[in-house]
């Protein structure tokens, strides 16, 4: 049995809305316990005891800062790109990358463009090669549409 090791980013936390944290933060005063509170709440109960960790330490239930570069593109950016791209699939990253910077006038990389359209499920294929229909396979095609027409 071969087994294959498959590299995913791990899976960012989904927020907890304010509302949840307030209501913890209720329910503790109230007396509860974490574990009552968790399932009052539908929770887990490692996010009940995070919260109200937090807002011992801090006093504060709002989200932190969180680490890394600040995005370049909004949302409407990755929209405009996407409306780029399925208007004219046949363009390269490269050709994406510079259409959007002179449309949205903001500087992206070709591999920010790749990124983005891959986090929207667009992936790279090349288009199949064929040959073009000759004159005399046209005029065949339009005899026979003729033919079959209702």
């Amino acid at each position: 049995m071969s087994e294959e090791i498959q590299h995913k980013t791990p899976k960012s936390r989904s927020r907890i809305s304010e509302k949840t944290r307030y209501e913890s933060i209720f329910f503790r005063n109230q007396g509860l316990s974490h574990r009552q509170i968790a399932n009052e709440l539908n929770i887990a109960y490692s996010i009940v005891a995070r919260i109200l960790k937090r807002f011992s330490e801090t006093g504060d239930i709002k989200d932190r800062r969180r680490s890394g570069r600040p995005a370049v593109t909004t949302q409407r950016d990755e929209r405009l790109l996407i409306r780029l791209m399925k208007h004219d699939r046949k363009l390269s990253s490269n050709a994406l990358c510079h259409k959007l910077n002179n449309t949205s006038g903001i500087k992206v990389s070709s591999r920010t463009v790749r990124r983005i359209l891959h986090r929207n499920n667009y992936m790279w294929r090349s288009a199949c090669k064929k040959p073009r229909l000759s004159k005399k396979q046209q005029k065949a095609r339009v005899a026979w549409s003729n033919q079959h027409k209702n």
